[in-house]
């Protein structure tokens, strides 16, 4: 490969990697097979431990690929969250600027985010004024820090880059930018024929031409299972991160109501309801109902719990009295829109083509008053909005918005209680504090236990899965996609890190805590930079309160900060569950911290699900639980070698671990030293509960 042969010769730091060259092979041979019809053959699952360069490993390939057959294929890539799209962007940019310089053409590559990521100017001009009162950080007028990165020209409208232009936290409330970004019940096929600002929107106008023409596209796992791509020649998908796929391919299929999403459809139909109506929905108490319905399942367990898993969905119900009272109210709204619209149009018989089709399209008014509206043939004005026009097409928009809206809702409550596809799903309720409500947010949620064949496959060319980890059974049983699956050997040398195992088991809870606190203790008076990985945020808890450490969730601070922070020296101990496991790329020497072993708990949801599942089919659901947890552990584990000179210690408070050979053999064949003491007594802990 020419681009890979001018890496190596541009920069001798860039070596070989006998890994990475296999990764090559993998891949060319699956782009290269020329049955479409064979679909387990044009599948394979990569295994690239850490140091491979997969990203690389499957970019250059397909790089040359198209180099030597121009116009025949496309790439999609997808990967677990919007931070590593950008960590891939940086991957492209490399490889495109190198490209240009030597053969005259970069890669043409997109990165692209659900819609909702992106600024609606429709929606943002309409209510700038009222923005201009909210502030974000270091007081900067939202308004204007939007307004300004339009007239830019160089942004493409998506969220993140207001965000990073504060402080790297959230600047813009999700509250604040739902109100101004696009929505697909507001923003549908009628309206966005008529949209005034459609030559300049982000996402239909620039991102849709890109995409069309775009070489290689970038998605995240959310998005991949709800997009339709339209390519005119074949198309490779890479899934990277792909021991995530399963997890993403839930949330994404996962429907949902809750307190605040009730609410805020309730006041936006009485917005729009006729002032004689205004209060008929007054006695409809959200809040209250939820309560009733959920509170004591909460009041049943210890504490209150992000989420529990419900075993039938008891509650559609009261979900459907809800939804019927809302229909009445929209039915009344829609002859309240019918004669507001019939009333101005009345004296206005002319109008321009562009409202005629919008009104047709829309389907509100009756045929015989549409058709009985000239059109105006003046080919100046044929396409243009009157501002009379661009009223009642906003105001008609609103009202087809709150019908979709609306309609979702009762297509999601059909969901939750569909009988046929019962057994294949699970629900859960979840209460967070809102300071909306000013109360607890309940919010009841139903999802595919197993999301097969989410994706279908039989659209790409070649399909290639790769992850540092991956267990071929696993993608299967959850997400029906098999193949052909490598496993590559590992890079790094692991002979300079020591893996400690306490004695200790996290149900001595007093002592396990202890241990916990020792261990840290340690690696900190050793090492400038410490990752604790925890199995649950409620171990959090046993962590004191420090200036050195950064909590995960317990602050603004994003992920991506809080890594920088610890990188800079800010901050010398990052404490956190789930995405410090898999996602922390931090490089040097350092100690990382395992609370235990990472089974999932019982009651997380879909866990919970999936082994009531097996139960009931008499499968051995404990197999499915090692085989997650051996690939979380081999994910946390990765997180101390990021370079080959890195080396530090890993300590795991959990003696369980000699019960599993698959771990121990794991550590065992990267030639990492393991110590254990496994005669040692409680001596330290005893005297430190004496006082002595």
């Amino acid at each position: 490969m020419e681009l890979y042969n001018i890496i190596l010769n541009l920069d001798k730091r860039y070596e070989r990697r006998k890994s990475q060259e296999q990764m090559f092979d993998i891949v060319k041979e699956c782009i290269n097979k020329e049955d479409p019809y064979d679909q387990e053959q044009n599948i394979v699952l990569i295994e690239a431990p850490t140091g491979t360069g997969k990203s690389f490993g499957y970019l250059l390939p397909i790089i040359d690929y198209q180099m030597k057959n121009p116009d025949k294929l496309s790439a999609v890539v997808s990967t677990k969250t919007k931070i590593l799209q950008e960590q891939l962007r940086k991957d492209l940019e490399f490889l495109s600027s190198l490209k240009k310089n030597y053969f005259g053409k970069g890669v043409n590559y997109l990165i692209l985010k659900g819609k909702a990521n992106y600024l609606c100017l429709d929606r943002f001009y309409d209510k700038e004024n009222a923005l201009k009162q909210t502030t974000i950080i270091g007081k900067v007028n939202i308004a204007k820090t939007i307004k300004d990165l339009i007239e830019s020209q160089n942004w493409d409208g998506d969220v993140e880059f207001v965000n990073e232009s504060a402080t790297g936290q959230t600047s813009i409330s999700p509250e604040v930018w739902s109100e101004i970004n696009i929505d697909e019940h507001y923003c549908d096929s009628a309206y966005r024929k008529s949209c005034p600002y459609l030559k300049d929107c982000f996402y239909y106008q620039k991102l849709k031409t890109k995409e069309t023409k775009a070489d290689i596209i970038v998605v995240n796992h959310s998005l991949l299972v709800l997009k339709e791509f339209d390519f005119d020649k074949d198309v490779v998908l890479v899934i990277d991160e792909a021991h995530e796929l399963d997890d993403a391919l839930v949330k994404s299929l996962t429907m949902s109501v809750s307190v605040n999403s009730l609410n805020r459809l309730i006041n936006s139909i009485k917005d729009m309801l006729p002032l004689d109506k205004k209060n008929m929905l007054d006695d409809i108490d959200v809040l209250n109902i939820f309560k009733s319905l959920f509170e004591p399942i909460f009041k049943d367990k210890h504490g209150v719990r992000n989420s529990i898993p419900l075993n039938e969905p008891f509650f559609t119900d009261k979900l459907i009295s809800i939804y019927s009272r809302l229909d009445e109210a929209l039915k009344i709204i829609r002859k309240d829109v019918e004669k507001n619209l019939s009333e101005r149009l009345e004296y206005k018989r002319i109008v321009s083509q562009k409202f005629k089709r919008f009104l047709e399209d829309s389907h509100i008014l009756k045929k015989d008053f549409t058709d009985s509206l000239s059109v105006d043939t003046d080919s100046s004005t044929t396409e243009l909005l009157d501002k009379v026009e661009q009223e009642l097409v906003r105001y008609l928009a609103k009202f087809r918005s709150l019908a979709n809206r609306v309609s979702n809702l009762y297509n999601t409550i059909k969901y939750m209680e569909d009988e046929e596809n019962q057994e294949m799903l699970g629900f859960m309720i979840s209460k967070e504090y809102s300071k909306r409500l000013e109360d607890f947010n309940y919010k009841v949620e139903s999802f595919p236990i197993f999301p097969k064949n989410a994706i279908n496959l039989g659209n790409y060319k070649a399909s290639i899965l790769t992850s540092a980890t991956l267990d071929k059974d696993l993608i299967y049983l959850t997400t029906g996609i098999k193949g052909k699956h490598h496993s590559l050997e590992a890079v790094f040398n692991y002979e300079s890190v020591s893996f400690v195992i306490k004695n200790t088991l996290p149900k001595q809870k007093d002592y396990w805590q202890q241990e916990l606190l020792d261990s840290l203790k340690y690696l900190r008076t050793y090492y400038g930079k410490v990752l604790v990985l925890l199995t649950s945020y409620e171990q959090m808890e046993c962590i004191p309160k420090d200036e050195e450490i950064i909590f995960q969730s317990r602050s603004n601070i994003s992920l991506r900060k809080a890594i920088q922070m610890i990188e800079e020296g800010d901050k010398n101990i990052l404490v956190g569950v789930d995405s410090v496991w898999t996602g922390i790329d931090l490089k040097g020497e350092k100690g990382l911290l395992m609370a235990k072993l990472p089974f999932e708990a019982p009651s997380e949801p879909v866990y919970y699900h999936r082994m009531r599942y097996f139960e009931k089919h008499g499968e051995d659901g404990f197999s499915y639980a090692r085989k997650r947890a051996f690939l979380q552990f081999k994910q946390g584990f990765g997180r101390l070698m990021r370079s080959k000179n890195d080396k530090g210690t890993i300590i795991i408070c959990d003696s369980r671990i000699w019960k599993y050979e698959e771990f121990i053999d794991f550590i065992k064949s990267l030639n990492v030293k393991i110590y254990y003491n496994k005669d040692a007594k409680k001596s330290t802990y005893n005297r430190q509960q004496r006082g002595d």
